[in-house]
Parts: structure tokens; C-alpha cells; sequence
């Protein structure tokens, strides 16, 4: 491996929505970009000779003479791919097999496991270094012969490849040993006149070939693509910037050193025959889903236009009712129409439980018992504000809809009821002086043998005869209370001090029982949250309009009165109205969440492990992620973040051009190279000097899309151009490039969108 390489560092993050909280795991990678491989041999017929020359040092006739019986000599092979691969040393293509997408700006490229391939046999023995193999990206019409089926690569058996063919020119291979020539292998004969249109010249080979060492520091992700390890990567020298299917084919360019375009001094007459070691298929679509880059930034100047808070966009008259509606609407309300109890119509506002302003505090913190107790009448505009009334119904109609919520509350009602008639029973009969209550001394005495007792003296007197006998009485029966009265007095403090106690801490004991199971039932404010129809969320479709970002606030209040809804489904008395004040005491009934960002778009949908990274003044704040609708992310934060990042999901470096050619001419924008920065490798700023522009000028021709790397100066050439642009850079010493400084230069890792608090 030559000296020439640098060092980039690559971080990710992935957010997980699990059920038992959120967290976020960072993985760090370091990678290293190497200009080559190379292995000590490459493939070929090696001999291994030994003499062993036996010498004396004595004095005598035979002192310094040779005993040549002492030698051998060992022949061996040193084998290495030559007419297809293993796939499962295959560990990335890009652009995606089979896909089909706005490639426009792709350099396609292949990702091997094997890093040494590219210079385990020799292209040239003058120079170890150029690589015996080439990417190449075809179009249909570029291949001589294309078979009914469509594809551009074909099998035939090894023998084919040997003697002479009048249609098509042959690799040069020699004498290929059996059993191999006895096999198959998979070619394609490219037209005459493309081959040197589109293959790479003999100095532009060590360019498009580079090593890759990727280390991971610190924790790795479960769904990480990265792996660690040693890689070669293959590059193309084409763009697939035309609306058509292309096919990459890594060939074998072993027995064409004749062409001119590979230094030979020959130029085909037919088609050529290369060998073809791996390919695959994609369709470039200019006119299909934006990619990534461009969807970010369309977010970003809505953002810019229009603001990034969730409120109706709207204009509304001065005065009257105008006024209240600006108010309203400020606050992230929109209208609705309220029925009132007597069947007249009135106007409603409504918002849900994220507002773009903190949410002012109610007066009070109790829970409702009923929706009515949760409207907030406006008199001065004589309208209703739904909002609170609307959550709590809503609690009511998500627990009847929950099978196993509803019996968890039946359940636990009728516990409390049990619990608290035998509190107010035991505290009623308990006697004054504070001595042991008559049902436990009595069960006492049973345990203790009264009972075996009294059945024995019973059996006696059922042997003697009995005379019955009247006795009457003038006396009244006692007069008593009913138990639901006894009940009701404890619950509101008419029974005294003791049995108010009594009957709170028998209600504790049924809550504490029971609260565990209600939980997994779905009594808890995040399960609760991440169930509610997103209408109740976004009761408008304007507030979150397609390709939009938007922050919020959260309303914990709003959420609490969910979780009321919930709590008093089936209230039917002062016992229920009870317990449930006691499981709401218990309840978390809030998100613990402080605000929130909402955001509806085509990237949410297609790229599904989209990744969010929020901060307060450089800490991490915690967030947990959910997807109430395809194209619709909500992140809620626990603070209130200072900088927010969206980013692109991790992938193996892709490379290809920032702006594509058919857009102002084609951009690249330029990479620090200095090892010594502290961020080797981040795109450098975006003044004009610091952009490699113009990139249509540096293809061979703009029909082709083919780039051309060395043949020329900086204004022709992109080698030579790149040298130059980062020259102007003050990077010292003057950049010499490289392999690897141009794949790092090419690279596109993950895009991201930034967003800092003003």
C-alpha cells in the first residue's frame, strides 16, 4: 500500500421509537483512503530455488569447496480471480441494483471486500500499480450484439475466449489451463467505436481504483451499513446523467493492452470481447423523486418564506371578531362549529396538543370529572374554546375502543368498591377506645380452635331433647344507617377523620395493585399520545401543507385531560368518582415533553430510517420519534433544542458531482485534504474559489459523458483542474492528487439540514 492516503472521519446517529422510552446511540467511524493495494505477488507460476553450499574452514584439500548435492528447487501457483468473482465479496453498487431514480449526478461505483482484486494480477509489469480491471457504465445502443432478453452481458463457455473469432476481437490470454478453460464465464463486445469513447486511458486507471480501511470508534448501530474492515472501490468514468438504463460492468482489461486507448498502438476493427467479472442494472430518471439534497433545501426556504411555526397562514380582518381570529389564530387555533346542549350552533375554537406558543396554565389542576367542566367560555366574544372538552371526550372514546383497556377499568372499579366497603365496615365497628375490631378477634378465636369447639358441644346437645320455647319481646330492632350513606359520608368527610383515612388508604392499596396493569392496558400519556388520530394532532390540513417544516410547543394539559377521559370511563357514584381521582393522582398524565417539530415530507416516506440529532448548547436533548402518518415525522424533545439536525441515513460513501452538468454546467464543491485539520475531509466553504465549476468542459466530449481525467491542463482535464482549484485554497504543500484524494474529493457522504435557533 503506497504512503498516499488521508483520513476522514464519518459520524451517524440512529433514533429508535421503542415502548419502553427513547434513546439515541452514536456511531463513529474513522476512514482511511488509500491510492492502492498492491500484494507482495500477484498471480502467475512461481519457481522457489535453493542451493546449500557446504564449506570448511579447515585446512586440507577440501577446504572451500562446493558440495552441490545440496540444492532443490520448488514450483508453485499463485491463483487470483480471473473470469468472475464471489458475490460474497460484492459489498456495495451504487447506484442500487435494479433501481431507478434521478442518478443525474452519480459517479457509479462498486465496493469490494476483497481489497486487494484490482492489482492481484497485472495490467502491465512496467507499473504494479495500474489495476488489471475497469468499471465501465453502457447504454444499449453501445453494444454490438444485445440479445432478446436485454441484457448487455451474456455467458459463454471459457474456450470461446481462445483461437480466432472473425466476428469480434478476442483477448490476447494465452494458454488457459484446465480445468478453468473447460468453464463458463460472462462477456459483453462492446462496439468498436466505443471503445475508446468510453474505456479509461492507461494513466487514468490508477485514478478510478482506491483502498478504503473503515474503523469504528466507540458503540456501532444494530442497522449500521458500515462494516469494519479493508475494501477496494471501483469507480466509473462516466456520468448517468441521461434518461436511460444503464448497465455497469466491472470487465477485465487482461489481453487488451494492444488498444490505443490503453497504450497500445492498435485500434479495433470489430467488436471487442471483454470479460466480464460482475455487473449490474439501474434506470436514471431525471424527471422521478427529488433526491435528498434538493428536498432538504426546498424545507429549508419554505422555512425561510414562510416561517416554521404551526399556525394557519391567513389573512383576517382588523376589528370585531377580526381580532379574536388574529388572536386564535396566533395561538394555533383554527375554527369549528360547536353544537350546544339546546341544539344551537355557536363558533368553536379548537387546537390540539401542539401549539406554536406555550400554552397558558389553567386556574386549576384538578382533572374534570365531565367534557362540560373542560370548556373554557369566552364572554367577551361569547365563543367556546373546545380544545380541553375535545381531549377529554376523546379519552372516553379511545378507552371504550380499547378491548382490554375498558375490562382493565371494570376490573379495577369493582375492586375499589370492595376495597372501600370493607374500610368503612371495619372503621365503623372498630371500638372507641381503639381496641381490635370484633370480625378480627373472632377470626382470631376461630383459628385458635373455637370452632372445633363449638361444633363438639353442638353435636352433644343435638343428643338431648329439646322443648321450644317463645319468648317475647317489646324491644325494637336497632335502627341503621344504609351502607351507601355510610360510604358516602366517609368519601366526603362526614364520617370523621378515621374513616376518611380508612377509605383513602384502602383506595391506595387497589390503585397501587392495579396500576401496572392499567399501564400495559394503555392508561400511561405516551402510549395514549402515540395512538391519537392525527387529525386531533393537526386538526388542519393547512397548518402542515406538503414539503413543510414545523416547531410547536407541547401542551401537557392537554394531554392530562386525555388521560382524565380515560381514567373516568363508567363513573357512576362517589366510590368511582373517588378511585379515579386516586388513579389519576397516580397517573403520569403528561408527555415530559417541552416542545416538538413536526414534518410532512416525500423524504419521510422514502427514506425511512431518517435520522434526527437535537442539541442545547452542545448537549444532547432526548426525543422520541413517531410517524403518525407515511410522509409525516413528529419528533417531541424534552427541551428545548438550540440546533436541530436532519440528516440523511448512513450509508458506504457514494460519489458523483454536487450540482449535475445539465444545471449551471455542473459544480463540485472541494474538500479540506490537510490531515493536520481537525476535520480532514469537510466540504470547505463556498466562495467561487473553492468550487471546482464548469464541469462540462472537463468531459471528453458532452455526448459521451464521459470524464476526462488527465488528458490536458486545468481547462480541459479535471485532474489537473482539481489541482489547481485546491491550490487556491492556501492547503499547503500543493496538493499532488491522487486516488485517494480524488474519491475523497468526489465523495457524497449523507446530506443533512441544519437548523439553529434565531
Amino acid at each position: 500500500m503506497t504512503d498516499a492516503s488521508t483520513t476522514v472521519e464519518h459520524h451517524t446517529a440512529l433514533h429508535e421509537n421503542l415502548s419502553d422510552g427513547e434513546f439515541v446511540t452514536t456511531t463513529r467511524y474513522q476512514i482511511s483512503l488509500h491510492d492502492n493495494y498492491v500484494p507482495v505477488v500477484t498471480a502467475g507460476e512461481y519457481t522457489v530455488k535453493v542451493d546449500h553450499r557446504v564449506t570448511t574452514d579447515k585446512a586440507g584439500p577440501q577446504q572451500g569447496q562446493l558440495d552441490t548435492t545440496l540444492n532443490g528447487e520448488k514450483s508453485f501457483s499463485v491463483t487470483a480471480p480471473r473470469f468472475g468473482i464471489d458475490p460474497g465479496e460484492v459489498f456495495a453498487a451504487y447506484p442500487p441494483p435494479a433501481a431507478r431514480g434521478n442518478f443525474e449526478t452519480a459517479v457509479p461505483h462498486l465496493t469490494l471486500s476483497r481489497a486487494s482484486l484490482p492489482w492481484e494480477r497485472t495490467f502491465t509489469t512496467q507499473d504494479r500499480t495500474i489495476p488489471w480491471v475497469a468499471l465501465l457504465l453502457l447504454k444499449p445502443d453501445e453494444v454490438a450484439t444485445v440479445p432478446p432478453s436485454g441484457d448487455l452481458v451474456v455467458s459463454r463457455p471459457v474456450k470461446e475466449l481462445t483461437g480466432v473469432n472473425d466476428n469480434v476481437e478476442l483477448p490476447e490470454l494465452g494458454t488457459i489451463p484446465p480445468p478453468i478453460v473447460d468453464g463458463t464465464c460472462r462477456t459483453l463486445d462492446l462496439d468498436k467505436d466505443a471503445v475508446g469513447r468510453l474505456l479509461p486511458t492507461k494513466t487514468e486507471l490508477p485514478y478510478l481504483v482506491h483502498a478504503r480501511d473503515v474503523g469504528v470508534v466507540g458503540q456501532r448501530s444494530r442497522d449500521e451499513r458500515w462494516a469494519k474492515g479493508r475494501y477496494c472501490v471501483l469507480l466509473g468514468n462516466r456520468l448517468a446523467r441521461r434518461n436511460t438504463r444503464y448497465t455497469a460492468a466491472l470487465v477485465s482489461l487482461e489481453g487488451h493492452s494492444r488498444w490505443k486507448v490503453l497504450g497500445g498502438d492498435k485500434e479495433p476493427s470489430k467488436p471487442v470481447r471483454f470479460v466480464v467479472l460482475w455487473s449490474w442494472s439501474f434506470e436514471t430518471d431525471t424527471s422521478a423523486e427529488p433526491h435528498f439534497g434538493a428536498l432538504a433545501a426546498a424545507l429549508a426556504k419554505d422555512a425561510k418564506d414562510h416561517g416554521a411555526t404551526l399556525r394557519l397562514r391567513t389573512s383576517i380582518p382588523s376589528g370585531g371578531h377580526g381580532t379574536e381570529a388574529r388572536e386564535r389564530i396566533e395561538c394555533g387555533y383554527v375554527p369549528v362549529l360547536h353544537r350546544l346542549p339546546g341544539g344551537e350552533d355557536a363558533l368553536g375554537w379548537y387546537r390540539g396538543p401542539l401549539t406554536p406558543e406555550p400554552a397558558r396554565t389553567l386556574p386549576t389542576s384538578a382533572p374534570p370529572a365531565t367534557a362540560s367542566e373542560a370548556l373554557i367560555y369566552s364572554q367577551k366574544y361569547g365563543t367556546f374554546d373546545v380544545s380541553y372538552a375535545s381531549a377529554f371526550t376523546l379519552g372516553r372514546l379511545m378507552a371504550v375502543a380499547d378491548q382490554q383497556l375498558s375490562r382493565s377499568l371494570v376490573r379495577f372499579r369493582a375492586d375499589a368498591l370492595r376495597a372501600v366497603q370493607r374500610a368503612t365496615a371495619r372503621t365503623l365497628g372498630q371500638a372507641e377506645d381503639g381496641t381490635e375490631h370484633a370480625v378480627d378477634r373472632f377470626t382470631g378465636l376461630v383459628e385458635n380452635g373455637l370452632g372445633k369447639r363449638l361444633t363438639d358441644e353442638l353435636k352433644k346437645l343435638s343428643n338431648k331433647p329439646t322443648e321450644n320455647v317463645v319468648e317475647s319481646t317489646s324491644e325494637q330492632p336497632p335502627t341503621t344507617t344504609p351502607v351507601g350513606q355510610l360510604i358516602a359520608d366517609a368519601l366526603t368527610g362526614a364520617g370523621g377523620a378515621a374513616l376518611v383515612d380508612a377509605c383513602a388508604r384502602a383506595l391506595d392499596e387497589v390503585v397501587d395493585s392495579h396500576l401496572p396493569t392499567l399501564g400495559e392496558a394503555g392508561l400511561d400519556a405516551k402510549k395514549l399520545f402515540d395512538s391519537l388520530p392525527f387529525h386531533h394532532l393537526v386538526p388542519d390540513a393547512a397548518l402542515l401543507p406538503p414539503e413543510a417544516l414545523r416547531f410547536c410547543y407541547v401542551d401537557n394539559q392537554w394531554m392530562a385531560h386525555v388521560v382524565a377521559g380515560v381514567a373516568n370511563l363508567g363513573v357512576s357514584g362517589d366510590v368511582d368518582a373517588a378511585a379515579s381521582s386516586a388513579l389519576l393522582d397516580a397517573t403520569t398524565r403528561g408527555l415530559g415533553a417541552a416542545c416538538g417539530m413536526l414534518l410532512r415530507s416525500r423524504m419521510v416516506q422514502h427514506w425511512p430510517a431518517l435520522i434526527v440529532e437535537a442539541s442545547e448548547s452542545g448537549k444532547t436533548v432526548g426525543m422520541r420519534p413517531r410517524r403518525p402518518a407515511p410522509d409525516v415525522l413528529l419528533v417531541l424533545f424534552e427541551s428545548t433544542p438550540d440546533k436541530v439536525v436532519i440528516r440523511e441515513p448512513a450509508h458506504a460513501l457514494n460519489f458523483g458531482l454536487d450540482i449535475p452538468v445539465g444545471a449551471d454546467n455542473g459544480k463540485l464543491y472541494l474538500r479540506n485534504i490537510a490531515n493536520d485539520d481537525p476535520v480532514p475531509g469537510k466540504k470547505l466553504a463556498q466562495p467561487n474559489d473553492r468550487t471546482l465549476a464548469d464541469i462540462r468542459v472537463l468531459l471528453r466530449t458532452e455526448d459521451s459523458d464521459v470524464l476526462n481525467l488527465t488528458n490536458g491542463g486545468k481547462d480541459k482535464a479535471l485532474v489537473p483542474a482539481m489541482a489547481a482549484a485546491l491550490k487556491k485554497t492556501e492547503q499547503h504543500p500543493a496538493p499532488k492528487i491522487t486516488s485517494a484524494l480524488l474519491a475523497l474529493q468526489l465523495a457524497n457522504s449523507p446530506k443533512q439540514l441544519t437548523l439553529t435557533a434565531q
